[in-house]
């Protein structure tokens, strides 16, 4: 079954939660916390959504969220599969990686 529409806030605020599948470490190292930073600070800016404040932990971010333009998804999809496809490389995570094919 498809989710229910996003139901856009009247105030163009969000406060957005990410978790990793099944709560997994989103963040090894130091690295890994700077770069989710540099492609959510890139990504913002290209999608003209202000970010007021963030809480990255671990296994889970908190970030508020200024969206008047309504690219909340847009966002989210850019930072998740940018932030997945270097997660998944630099750990060597992901089928794509085998080596004995």
């Amino acid at each position: 079954m498809s989710r229910l529409p996003r139901i856009f806030s009247y105030t163009s605020f969000y406060h957005v939660i990410v978790r990793g599948i099944g709560k997994q470490i989103l963040f090894e190292e130091n690295a890994d916390y700077r770069f989710y930073l540099s492609i959510l600070k890139k990504h913002s800016i290209e999608t003209n959504i202000r970010v007021y404040a963030y809480c990255l932990m671990e296994n889970h971010v908190h970030i508020l969220l200024y969206d008047p333009e309504k690219n909340l998804s847009l966002l989210m999809k850019k930072i998740g599969v940018c932030y997945a496809h270097f997660f998944n490389k630099k750990y060597e995570r992901g089928t794509y990686f085998r080596t004995d094919i």
